[in-house]
């Protein structure tokens, strides 16, 4: 399957988080929030691989930014 879901293709970069639910600040830990986010991915991805289905959360996304950044 070539489009995997939750994957920026323009980027070539995973969808870990919606921008209005978080805010990346240097004091933030990267072991504490985008490992864990990023194994789940992994983890959801490789359903999604066997079954076709994105069992993984979702955040609602605007129309327009998904246009833009996902497809």
């Amino acid at each position: 399957m070539a489009d995997p879901p939750h994957f920026y293709k323009e980027s070539q970069t995973l969808c870990l988080y919606h921008p209005k639910n978080y805010h990346w600040t240097k004091e933030k830990l990267i072991a504490k929030d985008i490992v864990p986010w990023t194994a789940a991915w992994i983890y959801f991805y490789e359903i999604w691989l066997q079954k076709g289905v994105w069992y993984g959360p979702e955040a609602e996304l605007e129309e327009n930014l998904l246009k833009a950044e996902i497809n």
